[in-house]
């Protein structure tokens, strides 16, 4: 007959504690991250953001055109809720028959969003 040692109250004691402690430190990073998003938001809204005609630039640049080649140009420094609440630059404009939008992060000068809608007349 073969013996099965039962496992000792300590190492089921000890196994609880250590999930407790990563329960814990998994919350410690959660608070972590928040406060770190916190600061690098604080930092942005301290930052330098490009002028209007920057981004506008930078929008053209990437669709391929100088400003007057283009009609209907609007430009503005808006929220952006689908990208957590952080401001953007929307450029809008028409070339033709073709409108564009594009999105340019007022910090980084990134172009977010880019897209392109033919006009069938």
């Amino acid at each position: 007959m073969k013996i099965v040692k039962q496992p000792r109250k300590k190492v089921v004691y000890g196994m609880v504690a250590i999930a407790a402690a990563f329960s814990v430190a998994a919350g410690a990073e959660t608070l972590n991250s928040d406060k770190v998003l916190a600061k690098n938001e604080q930092q942005a809204s301290n930052t330098q953001k490009i002028s209007e005609d920057e981004a506008v630039r930078i929008a053209l640049e990437k669709a391929g055109y100088k400003k007057e080649e283009v009609k209907d140009l609007k430009v503005k420094l808006d929220r952006d809720d689908e990208r957590g609440s952080r401001e953007v630059y929307e450029v809008e404009f028409t070339h033709e028959r073709t409108e564009y939008e594009v999105d340019i992060d007022p910090v980084t000068k990134k172009v977010l969003y880019y897209e392109m809608d033919q006009q069938n007349d």
